[in-house]
Parts: C-alpha cells; structure tokens; sequence
C-alpha cells in the first residue's frame, strides 16, 4: 500500500480525504500518513483523524520509505509552489479519483490530480497536472484543463473549452464549448464565458465580462 500524505489541513483537504477514503474502502490502497500544513496552528494536533505533520520538510524528516503526495490547496499558485517542494524531496505524485465519477474513453488525467464525487469526465477530455475538479463538475468532451487549474462545486466545462495553466472556474461557473479562459484567468461563480477571458484577467456575470484585466 502506499504511503499517503496530504498537503492542505483544511475544506479541501477534508475533499480529498472523503475521496481517498472510498478508493480505500473499495480496496485497500493506502496508510494514510496525515496531512502537511505550513499554517503555524496546524504543525502538530489531529486532523480528519490523522496526525498534523507540519512543513512537507517537517514530515519528510519523519516519514520513512516513499511517501506519495497530493495537494489539496485551494490557491492555485500556492498549490504549484507545494508541489515543487514536495517533488524537491522526491516525493511522488498521486491521483485522486473519488469512486463515483464516471470517466470516458480517452480521457487523460495527469500525476497528483483531484477528481471529487459525482464529477463527470467526458470523452477525450485532457486534464493536467495537480488539477482540482471538484464535487458534481462536469468536463465536457474534447476539453483540456491546465496544469495547476481548478473547478469548483457545480462547473461546467463544455465541450472542447479550454482551462488554461492556473486558472480557476468559481462554483457553478460555466465555459461555452470551444471558449478559452487564459492562463492564470479567473471566471466567477455562476458566470457563463460566451467569449475568451484572456489570461491573467477575472470575468464575472451572464454573460460574463472582464473586470479585471492584466496590463
């Protein structure tokens, strides 16, 4: 079984869990190790029943043998900044697919990865590296999602849309088929992209319109 250590002792955190704890329940795959939080109040105690292990340096220094990882951070740019940390201990990456989801033919779901319940991923979707989908989302066919990029609760990527590098859909956000949202752009809960967001910039309404922009 592997070693598995979370990084993020909070909501999210608690997401992930849920969803390695109904891998484990179908067939046993892990001794989960606890959680790695840089937050100074969650480097020692208990949480979702597992120990705090403080920095993922300070859980290195504790764990023996390999350790695989998934992080559970919400902020996207933090969430690649631990895992190149962890990656620098030679940690490994793991994904996280909650049993319920049903996944098509020819999708491609990157290393350290986070799928939650009841999601849907549609034929042929690509989705990245350490990417968050969460609860009830659904990735349309064709689709590509980013590397370090998010779903929230509830979002619906349509059909050959694409999510670039970090970028981030709010919960029950919607992406039009074939419509990009850049690297890094963020589209806001319950707003529906009709037209690309460029990268870097926040769209928000229905239809959506940029309010901020990257200059």
């Amino acid at each position: 079984m592997k070693q598995l250590v979370i990084i993020g002792a909070g909501g999210q955190g608690q997401d992930v869990h849920w969803a390695a704890m109904n891998i484990h329940a179908r067939q046993p795959s892990y001794t989960f190790a606890g959680f790695c939080d840089d937050a100074e109040t969650l480097r020692s105690g208990i949480y979702c029943g597992l120990p705090l292990l403080g920095s993922v340096e300070a859980a290195a220094a504790k764990l023996q043998g390999d350790v695989f990882f998934i992080c559970a951070v919400g902020d996207n740019r933090n969430r690649e900044k631990l895992v190149t940390r962890a990656e620098q201990l030679g940690w490994k990456a793991e994904t996280i697919i909650d049993p319920s989801v049903p996944i098509a033919p020819g999708v491609i779901i990157g290393a350290g990865t986070y799928v939650g319940a009841l999601a849907v991923l549609s034929s042929k979707a690509r989705i990245g590296r350490h990417v968050l989908v969460n609860q009830g989302c659904s990735i349309g066919h064709d689709s590509v999602l980013g590397d370090f990029s998010q779903v929230c609760p509830g979002g619906r990527i349509s059909g050959a849309a694409v999510l670039g590098h970090g970028a981030f859909v709010g919960s029950n956000g919607v992406i039009a088929p074939r419509i990009e949202v850049g690297a890094w752009a963020r589209l806001g809960a319950n707003a529906f992209a009709l037209r690309p967001v460029p990268a870097g910039s926040t769209a928000v309404g229905n239809p959506a319109k940029v309010v901020f922009a990257r200059h």
